[in-house]
């Protein structure tokens, strides 16, 4: 395999990962609103209709039960989820300079193999 088409799969590579990281952080923001219309969408009122649904359907509900109850008393927790949204987004930052030129950047692709590692 030639040197620039090892590089343009490469590239496609990382365009792939940088956009797996952003599309994941953007969709933590709205956890409560994305499990009320996947709710909606599935056809859950609550969770006293458990036993209708398969195990995934029924997951969907406990865990939106569980956020309501959450978020309800303890509004800050959202945070949490924000701040993880947000260290997504500003990891995928730090792979552009691989993406863009991967020999300079090796390191950041060391570093973040070493970091899902441990």
């Amino acid at each position: 395999m030639n040197r620039e088409k090892v590089l343009r799969r490469y590239r496609i590579s990382m365009a792939v990962f940088i956009a797996g990281l952003v599309l994941s952080g953007l969709t933590a923001f709205p956890l409560l609103s994305e499990l009320r219309m996947l709710c909606s969408m599935f056809g859950i009122a609550g969770a006293q209709e458990l036993g209708r649904h398969s195990e995934m359907v029924s997951w969907f509900a406990i865990v939106h039960q569980a956020l309501e109850q959450t978020y309800a008393a303890f509004p800050w927790m959202a945070y949490g989820t924000d701040w993880l949204a947000f260290a997504h987004i500003a990891i995928a930052v730090f792979f552009i300079g691989p993406l863009i030129d991967p020999v300079k950047n090796g390191w950041v692709v060391s570093a973040g193999l070493i970091s899902c590692a441990s």
